[in-house]
């Protein structure tokens, strides 16, 4: 499963390992609980600034198989 960042308002940011399928829901910050929404870091920044999107098309990312399986929920 990925790593995705939230941002904790009392807290600050912490990582989190949530399946694709759950990534945009808060998560509970695990110092006080207080449920978090995630933020855009790494490359979905970068791309984004660059006008650019991350492939689409099926194994252009090095995946084995198609999205949307079992495992990747």
């Amino acid at each position: 499963m990925p790593i995705y960042e939230y941002a904790c308002d009392a807290c600050g940011t912490f990582d989190s390992i949530r399946p694709v399928a759950r990534r945009d829901e808060r998560t509970p910050c695990p110092d006080c609980g207080l449920l978090s929404p995630r933020i855009a870091s790494g490359a979905t920044v970068l791309l984004a600034q660059r006008g650019e999107t991350m492939p689409a098309e099926e194994g252009a990312y090095g995946f084995r198989h198609q999205g949307g399986c079992g495992c990747c929920r």
